[in-house]
Formats: C-alpha cells, sequence, structure tokens
C-alpha cells in the first residue's frame, strides 16, 4: 500500500468518478484505474461498486476505509504542523516591553501558554521600564512590541500602534481606614489622605490622569507619597499608610484585607511595535490583549 494509491482513492471517493479524480490529479484515467485496483487487491475488499456504469459508489468496506484512510490523514497532518512548529520555534524569541506601571500578569501568562503551545521551542521575555525607554528599544529592534496607555504613545515613522483595550482604575484602601467596614467609600473620604506612588519619573500616565480626572477636577486633594516600587505601594496600603490606584484586574483587587472605589472614565490600553517586524507572535499577543476584561463587582 502506497500513499499514492490512498490519495489516488479519496479524490475518487470524493468525486465519485474516475475521470474527474484523473482531471484533478493531472494524470491520466487508466492510471488512477490501476493505482485504485492495485489497493483493492492489497486490502483484499472492493472498495467500489462498477456495477453501474452512471452512478459509482462505495462499497460497504470502501465506506469504511474512507474513514479510515481520511482520520490517517489528518493525523499525518497535525504531526508536520508540531514539526513545523518545532523546527521554527527553534530559535524564535519573543520580547515583551511593559509600559504600564499596572499588573497585567494574568492575562500575560495566559498569552505565554497559548504561544508555548504554538512554538514550543520559543523563548519569551517580560519587562518593565519607563515607556520612553521601551519605545527607543522596541524602535531599535531590541523589543518585539510594548504594552502601554494611548497617553504615552508618541509614533515614529517605523512604528505602528493599536488599540487593544480599556481598562479601569479604583482607588485601594485598609478596610475600616477611611470609612467603617460595609460603608461604600465616596471621593469625599480621600480628600488629605497619603496617595501612595511610584516616582514621578517612573509613574504612568494612566494614574496620574485618573488621579487629575477623579480627585483633583472635583476638590480633592490627597497626599502625593513616592514609594520604589508597586510592592513597597501595596505593603503600605496593607498596614494602612494612604492610598493607592492600580487596575481593577490586578491580584490586589481579591485581597479581602482592602477595599476600593471605582474611579471615573477607562483609559485606552495599546501596543506598539515595529511594521517591519515579522514575528509570528506579534498577532497572537493583539487578539489576547484585546479580549474582553470583565469589570469588577462594585
Amino acid at each position: 500500500m502506497t500513499s499514492l494509491q490512498v490519495n489516488y482513492f479519496l479524490r475518487v471517493a470524493e468525486s465519485m468518478s474516475f475521470s474527474k479524480a484523473a482531471e484533478e490529479l493531472y494524470v491520466s484515467q487508466p492510471s488512477v484505474s490501476r493505482q485504485v485496483q492495485l489497493l483493492e487487491q492489497e486490502l483484499g475488499f472492493s472498495l467500489f461498486d462498477r456495477s453501474s456504469k452512471r452512478n459509482l459508489s462505495l462499497t460497504p468496506a470502501g465506506v469504511v476505509f474512507r474513514e479510515y484512510f481520511l482520520h490517517t490523514a489528518r493525523g499525518l497532518e497535525e504531526v508536520k504542523k508540531t514539526a513545523a512548529a518545532l523546527s521554527g520555534s527553534e530559535h524564535l524569541k519573543f520580547r515583551v516591553g511593559i509600559g504600564v506601571g499596572w499588573d497585567f500578569s494574568r492575562r500575560l501568562m495566559e498569552f505565554r501558554k497559548e504561544a508555548l503551545r504554538r512554538y514550543p521551542m520559543a523563548e519569551l521575555y517580560f519587562e518593565s521600564d519607563t515607556f520612553r525607554k521601551l519605545q527607543s528599544r522596541v524602535q531599535s529592534g531590541d523589543l518585539d512590541v510594548v504594552l502601554c496607555t494611548e497617553t504615552s504613545v508618541q509614533l515614529y515613522d517605523n512604528l505602528d500602534v493599536q488599540l487593544v483595550n480599556r481598562i479601569r482604575g479604583r482607588a485601594f484602601v485598609r478596610k475600616g481606614l477611611l470609612v467603617p467596614e460595609g460603608t461604600p467609600l465616596t471621593i469625599e473620604d480621600f480628600d488629605g489622605q497619603n496617595l501612595l506612588m511610584l516616582p514621578k519619573e517612573e509613574e504612568t500616565p494612566v494614574t496620574l490622569q485618573l488621579v487629575m480626572l477623579q480627585f483633583l477636577d472635583k476638590g480633592c486633594k490627597p497626599v502625593p507619597v513616592t514609594l520604589p516600587n508597586r510592592d513597597s505601594i501595596y505593603q503600605a496600603v496593607l498596614r494602612g499608610e494612604g492610598f493607592a490606584v492600580f487596575d481593577e484586574h490586578m491580584n490586589i483587587a481579591m485581597d479581602s484585607r482592602l477595599t476600593s472605589m471605582p474611579l471615573d472614565g477607562k483609559i485606552t490600553l495599546s501596543v506598539v511595535w515595529d511594521r517591519r517586524n515579522q514575528n509570528p507572535l506579534l498577532r497572537l499577543f493583539g487578539e489576547f490583549m484585546s479580549q474582553p476584561m470583565e469589570d469588577t463587582e462594585e
């Protein structure tokens, strides 16, 4: 039994015509008939009912073997795809710059899992920095893509930007610090309270814009206090040293020791990449970051 014989049989079984199959295969009809006959001889079954000159049909054995060969062909195709992925991913690297100060670890880990499923040998790297630095690196080719906010983007000729999502911030504070537990927070509760933030040169425009819209424009004046990183901010919030603005989808939102208030408006999340970059993981990254983010219950 040869793959040629199986291929010819499946073509005839699809069109129910030896002559049409021969045309599609660009071979003579006798050649197709001969290969199918050899297959039948080896299997020991007639695959086609040739009793009618007008209507060709499969025998019961032909039906069984057609399904078997189709299943086998699909399996071989999957093997080929896997081999191609392994070969193509052997030297594939994908480098992501995180230019937002909020935590997208869950979404990024979902992307990483799917990327490695498709390209098992690929190497993925994630790093955070100020958007100004990351944008320069994506322009030079040192990074494949940067995740940032719409307000951060200053495009160069070779860079493209795609708006992928909208995120909302929440003001988080330790339960019982500003209001009794179970009492909803209001904007007035934050007046004069410490607003825990990153240093100005590292803070993202997202936090700054949300603070301006939600607090300063409404007459509420929190006291900015800078800390070196987001983990130190988180720990300070837990100690009751002030409040902080985080993305409502961060893991902090699940901490039962904290309560929060949603902020007005949403900020657009974007991805920036060099349009000359042909990395196959670029599209997948955009798709994952575009998936809807369910709002946290208020």
